[in-house]
C-alpha cells in the first residue's frame, strides 16, 4: 500500500508542476520587445543601397554616351551614318510641315 501512496504522490506533484509550466504565460507574460525602428532603419539603408547603384549605372551610361558623341565622328565609315541620320530629319521635318495641327482648317 505504501508503494500506491508514494506514487499518487509523485504523480501528483508532476500534475501540478505541469499544471504551473502550463499557466506559466498566463500569471507573468513576457514583454515584447519588437523594435520597429531597426527595420526601418535597415529597409532604408538597403533603399539607399539601391537608389546609389543606380546612380552608379546612370553615371557611367552617361560617360559613355559622352565618349561615343566624341568618338563616333573619327570612325570608319561616319559619313554614311551621318548622311542617313540627315536624310532622317529632312524627312522627319517635311512631314511635320504636312501635318496640320488641331487648330488649322483642312481646306
Amino acid at each position: 500500500m505504501i508503494v500506491d501512496r508514494f506514487t499518487k504522490f509523485v504523480l501528483s506533484v508532476i500534475a501540478f508542476s505541469l499544471c504551473l509550466n502550463a499557466l506559466n504565460p498566463w500569471l507573468s507574460p513576457t514583454l515584447a520587445n519588437a523594435s520597429d525602428n531597426f527595420a526601418t532603419e535597415k529597409a532604408i539603408k538597403k533603399i539607399a543601397g539601391g537608389i546609389n547603384k543606380i546612380a552608379d549605372n546612370i553615371e557611367k551610361m552617361v560617360e559613355i554616351e559622352n565618349d561615343l558623341f566624341v568618338y563616333w565622328p573619327l570612325m570608319e565609315g561616319f559619313e554614311n551614318i551621318v548622311a542617313l541620320l540627315q536624310d532622317q530629319n529632312s524627312k522627319e521635318s517635311s512631314n511635320s510641315k504636312q501635318a496640320c495641327s488641331k487648330g488649322e482648317k483642312l481646306e
